[in-house]
């Protein structure tokens, strides 16, 4: 079997918005289950910002519960992040990983608590500092979110601290997919607070 036969990739079509995004997810829930491949291909194979802000989105919703989804999701993330720094067009993801599933009645449910926020954000974006989410400044904010993606595994023997930082994870691929460097900018203090004050409490400052 080929490396390509093995692999998933996702097929083109980017959204527009956030609810976009969630909009093209739910309609591609059918059935009794559905397989993360399914739901990614949904989004589009070019849309690196748009698969990595679903990912932020789920991991703060009560999917997160699921035992081994978190790990996969970090996973996920640091191979989309890594071809986002490489400049890559378009996104590759093996088959092993994607093809793990998730009960459809447990993803709407989840989708029904996100679509409030990602309309809230939705009608905030409005492209300020826009050069924060392009190329070559995108890079730093691809960097960030490989990190936040590397402290899952250690973070997850903490109740909901893998799921704190996802928001953070959020904020800036929401940023990335609307061109809107405030969200970025959110995204860099919300984790710089959050992981400067994790490192202070460690270091028995506070």
């Amino acid at each position: 079997m080929t490396a390509a036969a093995k692999a998933e990739t996702l097929s083109a079509g980017p959204p527009n918005g956030l609810a976009a995004v969630l909009a093209q997810v739910r309609a591609a829930a059918t059935g009794e289950s559905v397989s993360l491949a399914t739901l990614l291909e949904s989004i589009g194979r070019q849309s690196f910002s748009a698969t990595l802000m679903l990912i932020g989105l789920l991991m703060v919703s009560p999917l997160s519960g699921i035992p081994g989804l978190p790990a996969i999701f970090a996973i996920i993330v640091l191979i989309i992040g890594v071809q986002a720094l490489m400049s890559r067009d378009t996104l590759w993801l093996p088959r092993r990983l994607t093809n793990r599933k998730v009960r459809t009645e447990r993803l709407l449910r989840a989708l029904d608590t996100l679509e409030r926020p990602a309309r809230w954000l939705d009608r905030r974006a409005s492209g300020r500092f826009s050069l924060l989410a392009r190329r070559p400044l995108s890079g730093f904010a691809y960097l960030a979110i490989v990190v936040v993606a590397l402290s899952w595994p250690p973070l997850s023997l903490i109740p909901f601290s893998a799921t704190t930082t996802a928001l953070g994870m959020t904020l800036i691929a929401a940023g990335l997919m609307l061109r809107d460097g405030v969200f970025v900018i959110g995204g860099y203090i919300y984790l710089g607070l959050l992981y400067g004050g994790g490192a202070m409490v460690i270091a028995g400052v506070i």
